[in-house]
């Protein structure tokens, strides 16, 4: 017996096997896909979670640092469009304090801009100059000076090529405490021209400087309390106000994420009472290449200030609770897959037990020993069905061996019987007297002692024991013998292109499959008297691996569907068919020989020819 069918087997175990650990995975694989897809669900579901965190987190530092803006220009617009400011300020810088009356309206004054800086801590200083020449300037922190004496005198640099502007300005700038020493502080300035009373002629300019070292501390404060890294751009100079420091990759970085800019979010005032800055546009994150670090950048645009407001998270924060997920996921489908095979194994030893069991019943009774006693399980729907396929089995064990024996040497006798029909015996030996005779009457070789031994290998190839398998390369042979006997009989009434497969010459196959075939053709095809006839003969591989495929093609008479249909129900019903024969038994034994491994196709068209294809399995014939 077979190993691989042999239940006592270890191929036929581990096979078994096999089969059990696939039921275990097939739900396993389902379970599996199911949780990657929650995985992948919950991974996206958490990013854009993060994402939306990161920027609700953006928008608060921005919305608290555009507060502080936003109330800096506002003292500015304040002050410049004041009509004391705007006077006194002209007057005292022009003239000085040469009076007890220009004392007190310069205390008015100092005590106007000093209220303004005192309440906000962001602020560091304002300071006011006139239009015109003028030695004096007005300060928060030095009241009236000299302007070449004053420490911050650089805050006047380039305010004149804004002369026109009716809107404010930011400047980002240094401010040097002491003149002597290195210490710099830096300032974010908001300029704005002081127009006259009632009149749009400028009188002067003012500035309200913000400490950016207090900007600093508000988005060092931020990053530790959310994660990132704050930077606060200005969008005009393309600079870092504050926040993350980049070094010497400042420029790169700053101008990559400007270039983003324009899909970005907004952000602008609004006057409810929920909150005084919202989003007018959304985006996602962008991915930022920093050295060697991977980021994630929320961004935000003020409407009002040329400011831009960036958060960098590293994309690891982003991937760590994903992965985390993945982990733990990971770890229960394997936990699952080993509890699932566990499972599958011992089920598989239980079966195999109560298998041995069986077996042992079924040998038992093949050799008329007693039965051995049958043990049960906890299942007793499984013990009664088991009980009745023993019963079954012994009841009709012989008969069944006897049926399947008889159906065998019929079938033998019907693949003899057919094969025999194509194999007269005295033909051959009378043909071969013939050849010898024609030779003696010539002296020597002939055209009919060639066709008679053309004809006698024919014979002889048919004579062989019917039982044994041709080659595909022996059946072109036997067949190009017919064509040429038929060729020297007709001469150019017709012509045969033959295609055969080298590869394919060893193939296995069933004697006397293609001759026929190729009679056919010819009796038929040609038998209304069509001159220049063609016949192909070709062999090749099929599309499905592991079959060949032999063809027969002509292109005489053909069929119409009802005569196909016709020559199909004779094969299908097994009956003899005096005007196909060669086809029908041909088909008939490809049929027999090979099973449900072998198929036959016919396609002809009347006028235009036939195509009979056949198709078997080219490891031989069925066992």
């Amino acid at each position: 017996m077979d190993e691989s069918v042999d239940p006592r087997s270890a191929r036929y175990r581990r096979r078994l096997y096999r089969s059990y650990l696939w039921i275990a995975i097939l739900p396993f694989s389902f379970f599996v896909l199911l949780g990657a897809v929650a995985i992948i669900l919950s991974q996206h579901i958490v990013i854009r979670e993060l994402s939306a965190l990161k920027e609700k987190n953006l928008q608060q530092v921005a919305t608290n640092l555009e507060l502080w803006f936003s109330e800096a220009d506002s003292i500015a617009l304040s002050l410049a469009t004041d009509p004391e400011l705007s006077r006194g300020a002209e007057y005292l810088l022009r003239t000085g304090i040469p009076s007890y009356a220009d004392l007190k309206l310069y205390k008015s004054l100092q005590s106007l801009i000093a209220s303004a800086v005192n309440s906000r801590q962001y602020i560091h200083s304002i300071a006011v100059a006139t239009q015109g020449p003028s030695p004096l300037i007005l300060t928060s922190t030095s009241g009236l000076v000299p302007s070449e004496s004053y420490e911050d005198a650089s805050w006047l640099s380039g305010v004149e090529s804004h002369a026109d502007e009716m809107t404010p300005w930011t400047v980002v700038r240094e401010y040097r405490p002491l003149n002597n020493l290195p210490l710099t502080v830096p300032m974010l300035s908001f300029y704005r021209n002081i127009l006259g009373t009632g009149t749009l002629e400028r009188k002067g300019v003012l500035a309200v400087n913000i400490d950016i070292r207090r900007l600093d501390a508000v988005l060092a404060k931020a990053a530790e309390s959310a994660g990132g890294r704050y930077l606060l751009v200005d969008r005009r100079s393309g600079k870092v106000i504050a926040g993350m420091k980049l070094g010497d990759a400042e420029g790169n970085v700053v101008g990559n994420l400007l270039a983003g800019l324009s899909v970005a979010q907004s952000v602008t005032p609004e006057a409810t009472e929920s909150s005084l800055y919202s989003t007018a546009h959304t985006t996602s994150l962008r991915s930022l290449k920093l050295g060697d670090a991977d980021y994630l950048v929320a961004s935000l645009v003020s409407d009002r200030f040329p400011f831009a407001y960036f958060l960098l998270s590293s994309s690891e924060e982003f991937r760590r609770i994903p992965n985390r997920i993945m982990g733990i996921g990971g770890l229960l489908a394997l936990l699952a897959f080993v509890v699932g095979v566990a499972l599958a194994l011992a089920l598989a030893r239980r079966n195999f037990k109560l298998l041995d069991g069986i077996l042992d019943i079924v040998d038992a009774a093949r050799q008329g020993k007693p039965l051995p006693p049958f043990h049960t399980s906890k299942n007793e729907a499984q013990d009664y069905v088991v009980l009745s396929v023993l019963k079954t089995f012994v009841e009709h064990d012989y008969y069944k061996v006897q049926l399947s024996e008889r159906e065998l040497r019929q079938r033998t006798l019907e693949l003899t019987a057919l094969q025999a029909q194509m194999n007269p015996h005295f033909l051959f030996n009378t043909l071969t007297t013939i050849a010898f005779k024609a030779m003696q009457l010539t002296g020597g070789r002939n055209v009919v002692s060639e066709m008679v031994e053309q004809l006698s290998a024919m014979l002889a190839y048919g004579l062989a024991d019917a039982k044994a398998q041709a080659t595909l390369g022996a059946e072109f042979s036997h067949a190009r013998r017919y064509m040429e006997l038929q060729q020297r009989r007709f001469g150019p009434r017709f012509r045969c292109e033959w295609s055969e497969d080298p590869e394919l010459s060893n193939t296995p196959c069933i004697k006397l499959m293609l001759q026929p075939l190729v009679e056919n053709a010819l009796e038929h095809g040609f038998s209304q008297g069509k001159h220049h006839g063609l016949v192909r003969v070709r062999s090749r591989r099929d599309e499905e691996p592991g079959f060949v495929r032999v063809e027969v093609e002509d292109d005489g008479a053909g069929m119409t569907a009802e005569q196909v249909a016709k020559i199909k129900a004779l094969i299908a019903a097994e009956e003899e068919n005096p005007g196909h024969i060669g086809l029908v038994n041909t088909v008939r034994r490809l049929l027999l020989a090979y099973g449900e491994g072998a198929s036959y196709s016919i396609e002809s068209e009347p006028g235009k020819g036939t195509k009979i294809s056949l198709r078997f399995p080219s490891g031989g014939v069925q066992a």
